[in-house]
């Protein structure tokens, strides 16, 4: 397999991330009205620098090349190294808790949302605009104006290339109405809820963070090995010309002036063609994405320390963050949209679009019942069935990803979302149990008396995954149902006897375009926890006390798997499970003094 040397692309990074904020709330009772005012200023900072690909990296196809001495690729990139990202955030409520009668209370309140633009201390931010494309050729390429857009108030303006304003996204202004109701509907024991909200959310600086990859103010060149023409790269030698970090940002022309090259013997390194100019680019129109939530439910009290609870809980979410690929290659189509860009279905290596087109939809019954500390034993017992629908769900850790299949159709993209789990079951409890000794020895009391338990039980269902076809940097789709299948590609069985082979892998076949198979299709393995904790405390003094706990994490060593690799394109391993998604057993020890 291939055999790498160098760091990865953000092995040199760095960001000190803070928050000003200025706030008051303001509480005022009139008769039946507890009404409650407040507003909130808030100043963001991101300091960031990424140096991505400055140390280099070598790629071997094989061992035996790096024994060689043989390079398949080496990658350098230069560039401008940081950025300052601000942006300035507003917004003030006014909430009326009305209390109609005895029985019945209503909540009212309104909340406005005013979230300014991304911007950079020193204005070095760009942008595409496709209605301004020119195209150009390594031999001529196309000045400014050719697509490529700034943000204006730049300390050194890109020369030629338009302006668009201070900042990088629109400021938006955003009103968010919320209702709510509780009723006692029978006696004091049985009372119904209620609610409606709209809530607006602030998404990430992570795109304007990403700019430091963007052309023209970073570059990653390459050098590859052509082993058919006996054009290779040699390690004494590996990297191709990039300017120093210094002479950044390099003319805004289309094509690139930085070249991919290879190494010809007797002649050394020459050009092949211009590296594709790639970006992490922003709609213009992106808006605020906002989320409708609403609640029905009912609480019992069924005995005085235990209560019930059953209710509808759902939400609609709209202009949610997508990815838009802009300069995609359809099946059969050869030449992009956009050439001098790259057409690479990666997030940071394509010119893609960050847009708010997504859309959302969460339903769910939840159950819970809730028994407050009575005779040493207090519980909480939940249970959701729940269903989430989405075009696009970013990632658990970044909300900027790219999906497999058509990067430009979301309608293909609708299913369940990636975080969707049908059943979810969680219960905890802490009981503090009976005193065992009475007598009056201090020893025996200190040893018998006063203990712990506490635990906690997870059941849920496993996550969603797709059939997929992904090759290096272009290719990477949904995967075709195979001629002539019907049904569903799951199989039967406990997981431990499909670890092999965990769904049908002959119901799919690599894609002949975008693929017809559906995202999230399959559902992986369930999970299952157990933790256990044993506590004893300790008196030393009147004020003083210890702790000493004894926790099992995983207590009775349960593995929980994660999904199967469902890449059709590593036959190897493709339908197999070779990894779980949580640790084995762990036993930590822990001693707390309280004073």
């Amino acid at each position: 397999g291939a055999f790498t040397i160098g760091s990865t692309t953000l092995a040199d990074e760095g960001a000190a991330v803070n928050t000003f904020t200025l706030g008051d709330t303001v509480s005022m009772i009139r008769g039946r009205h507890a009404i409650r005012a407040g507003a909130e200023f808030r100043r963001n900072q991101a300091n960031l620098f990424f140096n991505f690909f400055s140390r280099g990296q070598l790629i071997f196809n094989t061992f035996q090349d790096f024994l060689r001495g043989q390079v398949g690729t080496s990658l350098l990139g230069s560039g401008v190294p940081d950025r300052g990202i601000r942006a300035t955030d507003f917004s003030s409520f006014v909430q009326d808790d009305f209390r109609v009668s005895s029985r019945l209370t209503f909540n009212l309140g309104l909340r406005y949302e005013y979230f300014g633009g991304i911007s950079d201390i020193r204005g070095r931010l760009v942008n595409f605009d496709p209605a301004g494309f020119r195209v150009g050729t390594a031999a001529s390429p196309a000045p400014p104006p050719n697509g490529i857009v700034q943000v204006g108030g730049a300390d050194n303006p890109l020369p030629g290339v338009p302006e668009i304003g201070d900042t990088i996204n629109p400021s938006t202004h955003n009103f968010a109405p919320r209702f709510g109701f509780a009723w006692k509907a029978i006696g004091d024991d049985v009372v119904i809820r209620g609610g409606y909200g709209i809530y607006y959310d602030r998404f990430s600086t992570r795109f304007a963070n990403s700019q430091l990859f963007n052309y023209p103010y970073g570059i990653i060149a390459a050098g590859v090995s052509v082993p058919a023409a006996g054009f290779i790269v040699p390690i004494s030698d590996p990297f191709p010309d990039v300017p120093q970090p210094t002479a950044f940002p390099v003319a805004a022309t289309n094509p690139a002036p930085i070249f991919i090259t290879t190494f010809i013997p007797g002649v050394g390194r020459v050009p092949l063609a211009p590296v594709a100019i790639t970006g992490l680019f922003v709609s213009p129109d992106l808006s605020a994405p906002y989320v409708q939530q609403y609640s029905l439910g009912v609480q019992w009290q069924v005995a005085q320390r235990t209560l019930l609870e059953a209710a509808y809980v759902g939400s609609k979410g709209t202009k949610l963050l997508t990815v838009f690929n802009l300069n995609q290659l359809s099946p059969g189509q050869t030449v992009a949209r956009f050439p001098g860009f790259s057409s690479s279905k990666g997030i940071l290596n394509g010119t893609q679009q960050v847009q708010t087109s997504g859309v959302s939809n969460y339903n769910s019954l939840q159950l819970s019942l809730t028994q407050r500390y009575s005779h040493g034993l207090q519980f909480l017992a939940s249970y959701t069935l729940s269903k989430s629908i989405d075009e696009y769900s970013g990632e658990f850790a970044n909300e900027l990803t790219t999906l497999p299949g058509d990067q430009q159709d979301f309608r293909t993209q609708r299913g369940v979302s990636n975080f969707d789990r049908t059943h979810r079951f969680v219960t905890s409890f802490v009981y503090d149990l009976p005193r065992f000794y009475e007598g009056n020895s201090t020893v025996a009391g200190k040893v018998l008396n006063d203990w712990q338990l506490a635990g906690i039980v997870t059941l849920q269902s496993g996550l969603p995954f797709s059939v997929f076809q992904s090759i290096g940097a272009t290719v990477f789709n949904r995967a075709d149902f195979a001629t002539g299948f019907s049904g569903s590609a799951e199989l039967d069985g406990s997981v431990q006897s499909r670890l092999n082979k965990f769904f049908d892998t002959t119901a799919f076949v690599a894609p002949a375009g975008f693929g017809n198979s559906g995202r999230n299709i399959l559902r992986g393995p369930g999970q299952k926890n157990v933790d256990f904790s044993v506590v004893k405390f300790i008196p030393i003094t009147e004020a003083v006390r210890a702790e000493f706990r004894t926790e099992f994490f995983n207590i009775f060593n349960i593995a929980n798997f994660a999904n199967p690799n469902s890449n059709i394109a590593v036959p190897a391993t493709f339908g197999r499970i070779t990894s779980t998604s949580a640790g084995p057993r762990v036993i930590q020890f822990a001693l707390k003094v309280h004073f």
